[in-house]
This record gives structure tokens, sequence and C-alpha cells, in this order.
């Protein structure tokens, strides 16, 4: 099977992760992508800089603010790197990358990644949400950076269905299915029959994207591996 570089470079990480008592934080490249001070304009060069689309269909319009936090979301995982993994995806679909920045419109999500191959159009798209009711904004670095992590995991895949880091991952859930796995498909049936199974939650990656699937996973441990999330640290890699 074939994999880019990206999946070494995550693996490398997981692996320096999982052997070290250190913090998991890695610093972010400075480098900048944009020099634009009107949104518009910094927007199409982000997304030269990067070979990608951006999209603005928020009411309000995307500020500096919140490209420079996309800026530093990318920057996290490396420039090079996304660049790389547009340029996988572009290569191997046939689709450019899309960061697309959208209001709430009862969507149970602040952030979502899709890549759709199909012959009647394919197409590979990075939803940020302006705000969900709560207040809760989707337009933060911790969002964005977890969607970005989805965007890479998908460049790895030498088939569309395939996760490449599926088989890396399974030695950490203690037999534990995937809730998308599990025959009743009900999350609360998945708990009962995880707490059935008398094991340590922590060490299955129980929490809000618990066991979803190889893909959460994946986005979940690189997120906490650049953010140094104390609270995604304690529920998943204690």
């Amino acid at each position: 099977m074939k994999r880019i570089s990206a999946l070494l470079t995550v693996l490398a990480l997981l692996s320096a992760l999982c052997v070290s008592p250190v913090q998991a934080a890695v610093r972010p490249n400075d480098e900048v992508l944009f020099t634009a001070v009107e949104p518009s304009a910094a927007m199409e060069e982000l997304g030269s800089r990067l070979s990608i689309s951006i999209t603005d269909r928020t009411q309000g319009g995307v500020g500096l603010d919140t490209l420079r936090s996309l800026e530093r979301s990318v920057n996290y995982l490396s420039a090079d790197l996304f660049r790389e993994a547009a340029a996988r995806l572009y290569s191997r679909y046939g689709v450019t990358v899309e960061i697309l920045f959208v209001p709430y419109t009862g969507q149970p999500y602040v952030g979502l990644t899709s890549l759709v191959v199909d012959r009647s159009g394919s197409y590979c798209t990075v939803e940020l949400v302006d705000a969900a009711p709560s207040g809760v904004s989707g337009l933060n670095e911790g969002t964005m950076l977890h969607e970005l992590c989805h965007l890479l995991n998908f460049a790895m895949l030498d088939e569309q269905a395939v996760n490449p880091v599926q088989a890396a991952f399974a030695g950490l859930s203690g037999g534990v299915p995937y809730q998308s796995q599990f025959e009743a498909g009900q999350a609360q049936e998945w708990r009962q029959h995880v707490n059935s199974l008398g094991v340590d939650p922590s060490r299955c990656f129980v929490s809000d994207y618990a066991m979803t699937d190889p893909f959460e996973d994946f986005a979940c441990l690189l997120q906490t591996i650049a953010l140094d999330s104390d609270a995604w640290e304690r529920t998943l890699l204690q």
C-alpha cells in the first residue's frame, strides 16, 4: 500500500507521544501565509499559497483574526505538509480542497470535513461554522486544526474507504469495538457495552468523540499533540 510521507511524520509523532512523559504540544511554524489587510484579499492570498480555495458564506463575513487562526492551525501541521496533502488529494481524486466558512443552519457540528469521490461530482470540503446557538464558535484554532487533521488523514487513503492508521490504533482500544462497528449502533448502548467489559474508559478513548471511528481517533490525538490540551490529554492519553 502506498502512503505519502505525511503518514510517517504522524506515526513518528504518535510514537514519541506514547513513550514520552513530557508535554505533547508541538511548536507551530511561524510562516506568514498572507499579508493582505482586507479579508477577501487575504483569503485569496491564503488560498493561493496553499493551493486550495476558500469560500466565505457567513452573514457578517470572516475577519482577519479568523484567517490568522486558520494560518496558525495550518502552521501547527506545517504549510508544507498541508500543501502536500492538498496536492495528494488533487492528484489522487482530481479535487481541489475547499475551506468553506458557513453560518449555522441547524447542523449538529461546528466543523465537518468531507471527501466524496463520485462520477457525478467529487469534492473535498472543510466546513467551519460561524456560530452555534450555544454561542460556541466554530471559528477557533482547535476546531480548525481538528478538521485539518481529517484532511490530512484523507490524503493518506490509497482507496476511498481504507484508513491506513486503523491498524496502528487497534492496540490502543483494548479490544473495544468502535461505535460505528457496534452492531446496536446506539451510543448509549455502546457505552453500556464498554462498561460491561470492565475496561478503564481512559484507555479506550471514552469522550465526546470516543471510539467513533479511526478518523476521529486520528484527529483527536493529533490535535492533542499539537495544542497540548490538558483536558484532551487526561481523557485520551492516560
